[in-house]
């Protein structure tokens, strides 16, 4: 079996970085391993500095058990500058959840402490952080409009995204 190189560059021009890929393509057969199919039950979302989520629609499937939410902060900011969390809502008490963090402040993490209208949140995060969330679907239906947030003052009103729970077939 003869295999051959071959060596490309690629070079992101957004992020100035370099990254070089080596592949080897075998003139006969080879051993790949197949790839992992991502977990339907967890979800990473990735935040930084522009004040976005990585993705605005979550769709929990309503067979797991569980439901993981991953954040990671991948801002070049400190945590001082741009503290990020993740909030779970409905989608009436969006804007309650909102302007109580805003009043709550920093001193409690931009939470309101003991919200009966948050069903789950995370911890603040800083870059290069991650944590996560652990949903237990049981207790959310397909009928309810779920809403995230970040709810760190001023991020509310651009970090916000729609979690529904879709029936599996």
């Amino acid at each position: 079996m003869t295999l051959r190189t071959t060596r490309l560059l690629i070079t992101p021009i957004i992020l100035g970085l370099t990254l070089t890929l080596n592949t080897s393509v075998a003139s006969q057969t080879t051993d790949v391993a197949p790839l992992v199919p991502p977990n339907p039950c967890e979800v990473h979302l990735a935040v930084g500095d522009t004040l976005r989520f990585s993705q605005t629609q979550i769709d929990v499937p309503q067979n797991c058990e569980r439901f993981t939410v991953e954040l990671e902060h991948i801002g070049r900011l400190p945590k001082t500058a741009t503290p990020q969390n993740w909030v779970l809502t409905t989608r009436p008490y969006l804007e309650t959840v909102a302007r109580a963090a805003y009043r709550a402040g920093e001193i409690n993490h931009w939470t309101a402490p003991n919200s009966e209208h948050i069903l789950a949140a995370t911890p603040l995060i800083g870059r290069g952080e991650t944590t996560r969330v652990i949903l237990d679907v049981s207790s959310l239906d397909t009928e309810t409009d779920y809403r995230f947030l970040s709810t760190v003052g001023g991020h509310s009103p651009r970090m916000r995204g729609t979690l529904r729970v879709v029936p599996t077939p």
